[in-house]
């Protein structure tokens, strides 16, 4: 194999994983960010609740 292909393979396996990385980051922003009240508001629907049941 000579330097030029190992070259390109290497550019190209950096490529990927920094597109890898960019698409994590964006699907966090979107979560934290962008549907934060939302996923909040199910949240605060999801708490326990104690009852009293009389015996």
């Amino acid at each position: 194999m000579d330097s030029a292909f190992l070259s390109r393979i290497r550019i190209i396996i950096a490529f990927c994983v920094f597109f890898a990385y960019a698409v994590i980051l964006i699907r966090l922003w979107a979560v934290q960010v962008y549907k934060g009240e939302e996923i909040q508001e199910k949240v605060s629907r999801q708490y326990v609740r104690n009852i009293r049941i009389p015996a």
